[in-house]
């Protein structure tokens, strides 16, 4: 079985969440769930119009994107004369066929039925019908006004009142709950004022104040707009329940400040940054501007799922900074080992106005192992590429673009902030009391190293250079570049990281020289080693199925040239992966 499901839906392949019906005339979606046994097997898409007598007609092919379980899309407009109508998908073997039954070992095909319905030609009827918070521009006209007047009557009057208004009042005139906010322009005159005061008084006070004011016991709780002014204020003995708040502090503080403190003290919001970078095993930076910018958006979705995954936190966003070294321009400029950097931004109120306390450093502290773990437990579970793979597929501007076997690697930096961030002393001991491996700059040197420039240096790389000599790496950066050097010993390349996923342990850069990524590894200090087996196995790929080049078999014991491909792929021609570059490989069988 090669195709699983086929799902139809409305909308084109750039509106994923789409709920509108299916409708005749309008844009569909199929999406087929298939698993590829080859990226040179071929998928095609086909509709009729009416599925009691399928005439089929082909929408496209499209060519599996790597060998394993993935979803592929296409589009296409639904028929307009009929409603019950039809789709197919049909996986076959690579060649060249435009039928919709395709003869072959390997073809497999599925078919859909679907009701089209012009939603027009049935509406809907309800005992309860909704309210509209915008009336009908075309309202029905009847001769026979209905006996029983709505329970929902308009808040809003008629924008078209009648030219022929009753001539007989009605006699209980309507009441309603909201008056109406414009004033007649010829309001009653009384001899007598209402004893109740209006529910809805002026928003704008007369310009003329009245000569017999007011007395009350009361006094407004709404402040006014407009307060006196005098030269000289007078002092209160009671301070006010309710003082007034400003975002513009005074430029003239308070000669008496009050000696308690506030009950509602301002609020000060810390924002961590905690930096990262990772890269891929193809080669993004030869895209186009289209295609790069199309990446970045899919990565940055990626990443956001991971280290914001919760939609109701609007204290945290991720968005990527570089790409191939051009900086937030994204021009392709490669000038740094990674392909992206990226950050990660969250927010949170701090406990003290500096930010300092324990809970606020403890914060910190959350939030940047929070981003950390989440991305690298993503990496090494798989789940990044999944959903990475996901968002390529939904992505515009990628789709002429076959992302096979995707790799994934990064690293992140330690978190920056805003407020408690620390100028520092540019003075930078040895931590040998603590044992931590690097050189401190907290102003806490022992004694006998005070104004002593044999212990202490003006940079963190002087300091490691002099102290931690034989581990500047760890020294530099404790938990590891994130680049690649060679494990000789196990004949693969490994990353600078103390553990998970493909790390090897912190590297020792004053032997072992750092790489950006595993194939130059591989070509530079495994040169023995197959290249693309070397770096399939340094990603601990389980996708990789050799070249599919020709080599002679009797390395393998056998007197005919064989394919380099894993022999439980189902090929006979394979002979099983190659792993050694002294191995000639050939184009085809017979160059061989």
């Amino acid at each position: 079985m090669f195709v699983n499901r086929i799902i139809i839906r409305s909308g084109n392949t750039n509106d994923p969440f789409s709920s509108a019906p299916l409708e005749p005339g309008g844009t569909a979606t199929i999406i087929a769930s298939i698993k590829a046994y080859s990226t040179g097997d071929r998928v095609d898409f086909f509709f009729a119009s009416d599925a009691s007598n399928p005439q089929w007609q082909r929408i496209g092919t499209l060519a599996p994107k790597w060998r394993d379980w993935q979803d592929l899309v296409m589009s296409y407009t639904v028929p307009v004369d009929s409603v019950t109508q039809a789709v197919r998908v049909q996986y076959r073997y690579g060649t060249s066929s435009t039928s919709a039954c395709a003869t072959g070992y390997y073809t497999d095909r599925d078919d859909l039925v679907f009701d089209a319905i012009d939603p027009t030609n049935s509406p809907s009827l309800s005992s309860q019908p909704s309210e509209s918070a915008q009336p009908s521009s075309q309202p029905s006209i009847s001769t026979q006004p209905s006996s029983i007047p709505s329970s929902l009557p308009s808040f809003q009057p008629s924008t078209q009142p009648s030219l022929q208004p009753s001539s007989q009042p009605s006699l209980p005139p309507s009441q309603s709950a909201r008056p109406s906010n414009m004033p007649s322009s010829q309001p009653s005159e009384s001899a007598r004022p209402s004893s109740i005061p209006s529910r809805q008084p002026s928003l704008q006070p007369s310009n003329q104040p009245s000569s017999q004011p007011s007395e009350s016991s009361r006094p407004s709780s709404m402040p006014s707009f407009q307060p006196s002014t005098s030269s000289q204020p007078s002092k209160s003995s009671q301070p006010s329940n309710t003082p007034s708040l400003s975002i513009i502090p005074t430029s003239n503080p308070s000669e008496s400040p009050s000696s308690m403190p506030s009950m509602k003290p301002s609020i000060v919001i810390e924002t961590v940054t905690t930096a990262g970078s990772l890269s891929i095993n193809q080669d993004i930076c030869s895209f186009s501007a289209a295609q790069l910018a199309g990446f970045v958006e899919a990565t940055t979705k990626t990443i956001h799922s991971f280290v914001c995954s919760d939609p109701t936190n609007k204290d945290c966003s991720a968005e990527v900074t570089s790409a191939c070294g051009s900086g937030r321009k994204l021009r392709q400029l490669q000038s740094s080992p990674w392909q992206l950097e990226y950050q990660v931004i969250e927010t949170f109120s701090c406990e003290v106005a500096a930010c300092t306390s324990a809970a606020d450093i403890a914060a910190v502290s959350s939030i940047a192992d929070a981003v950390s773990s989440a991305i690298s437990n993503a990496m090494e579970s798989g789940a990044f590429l999944a959903v990475l793979s996901a968002n390529i597929i939904l992505t515009s501007g990628l789709e002429a673009i076959v992302f096979t076997c995707l790799s994934a690697w990064g690293t992140t930096e330690e978190p920056v902030t805003d407020v408690s961030a620390s100028v520092g002393t540019g003075r930078f001991y040895p931590d040998w009391f603590y044992g931590s491996g690097t050189c401190l700059e907290d102003g806490n040197e022992p004694a006998h190293m005070v104004n002593n420039t044999s212990w202490v240096l003006g940079s963190l790389e002087e300091c490691c250079d002099r102290f931690y000599w034989w581990d500047t790496n760890g020294c530099m950066k404790a938990s590891g570049s994130g680049l690649w050097y060679a494990d000789v010993l196990n004949e693969v390349c490994v990353t600078d990281c103390k553990s998970g996923g493909v790390c090897g342990g912190l590297a020792d850069v004053s032997s072992e020289k750092l790489y950006a990524d595993p194939r130059s590894c591989c070509e530079s200090e495994l040169a023995w080693r197959y290249v693309d087996f070397c770096e399939a196995e340094s990603f601990k790929s389980e996708c990789y199925g050799g070249s599919g080049l020709y080599y002679r078999g009797d390395s393998v014991g056998v007197n005919v040239c064989v394919k380099d491909c894993d022999p439980e792929s189902g090929d006979r021609t394979c002979g099983g992966l190659v792993k050694e570059s002294w191995i000639v490989l050939h184009d085809t069988a017979e160059d061989c």
